[in-house]
């Protein structure tokens, strides 16, 4: 059995922690598994500017790229499925961190990240800027476009992930029609239940007519957990998050030594599933 759908999320499982890849070596060997119709998605808590960011012109045109934990799903800057989080949960989420040091929200429009003007000391703003290149400053969250969907909240805390794991488990006991996850680097996400980086795997499928036995998922946050669950060949870092690894059926090395393309140029050479069972746990 071959691999036809292959998605791969972004930070601490592409990247290394400085942000940065084999660009070269994942492009050899991306272009090689998508000139055999394997189709590839890069599904990503990051915003849509910042998603792009990452990679040449030729490769955005072939990649199905899934910003804000997969709820903005498009390709050749065309939206393909949006997700969007209602605004009685959104409420919820400010009114919960109202009373919380520590924490600082940025909320996805899909195109624009909007953050509070009051959070943004030199240390805060300098954080946000490694995870979007630009952003509309406000006074308060009421100004926000009405016209706007919120796809995605995102809150970057000063705690341990314990402590973020805590915050997850009381936002969802909360919220009515969303659903939140850490997704690693002192993040946690809040997004609509039918959303998550699952939603653009399962659209993919279905376009594609491709089983979960034919999908492969790279990641390492629990922001990463829906897309595994369509999946049968999940594969987790070594640096991934344990609750993660106890999801996946493999485990390869880490980001810093690039084992996602490592993989990927052993799939382009030989695309059998086969490849897959030296790294099962």
């Amino acid at each position: 059995m071959t691999v036809k759908l292959i998605a791969i999320d972004l930070d601490a499982t592409l990247l290394k922690n400085d942000k940065t890849y084999d660009k070269e070596a994942f492009h050899q060997a991306a272009e090689a598994l998508m000139d055999q119709g394997v189709i590839i998605c890069i599904a990503t808590g990051n915003v849509e500017h910042r998603l792009v960011s990452y990679f040449d012109d030729d490769m955005k045109e072939k990649l199905y790229l899934a910003a804000d934990n997969g709820n903005y799903l498009f390709k050749k800057d065309q939206m393909i499925h949006t997700v969007s989080v209602p605004k009685k949960d959104f409420n919820k989420v400010l009114n919960y961190i109202s009373d919380k040091e520590g924490v600082k929200a940025a909320v996805s429009t899909g195109k624009m990240p909007y953050v509070l003007e009051s959070d943004l000391t030199p240390q805060v703003e300098e954080l946000f800027h490694i995870y979007f290149d630009y952003m509309e400053k406000l006074n308060s969250f009421d100004e926000l476009p009405e016209d706007l969907p919120i796809i995605k909240v995102a809150m970057h805390t000063e705690y341990g992930l314990d402590e973020n794991k805590k915050m997850v488990d009381e936002l969802i006991a909360i919220l009515d029609n969303s659903t939140a996850v850490t997704s690693g680097g002192g993040w946690l996400d809040v997004y609509h239940e039918a959303g998550g980086k699952g939603t653009a795997v399962e659209y993919l499928q279905k376009k594609y007519g491709i089983s979960p036995a034919e999908t492969l998922c790279f990641g390492d946050s629990l922001n990463d957990a829906s897309m595994m669950e369509k999946a049968e060949l999940t594969v987790a870092l070594s640096n991934a998050d344990q609750d993660l690894k106890d999801m996946c059926a493999y485990e390869i090395a880490s980001n810093e030594d690039q084992a996602v393309t490592g993989l990927l140029e052993q799939l382009a050479e030989n695309n059998t599933v086969s490849i897959l069972e030296k790294y099962k746990k």
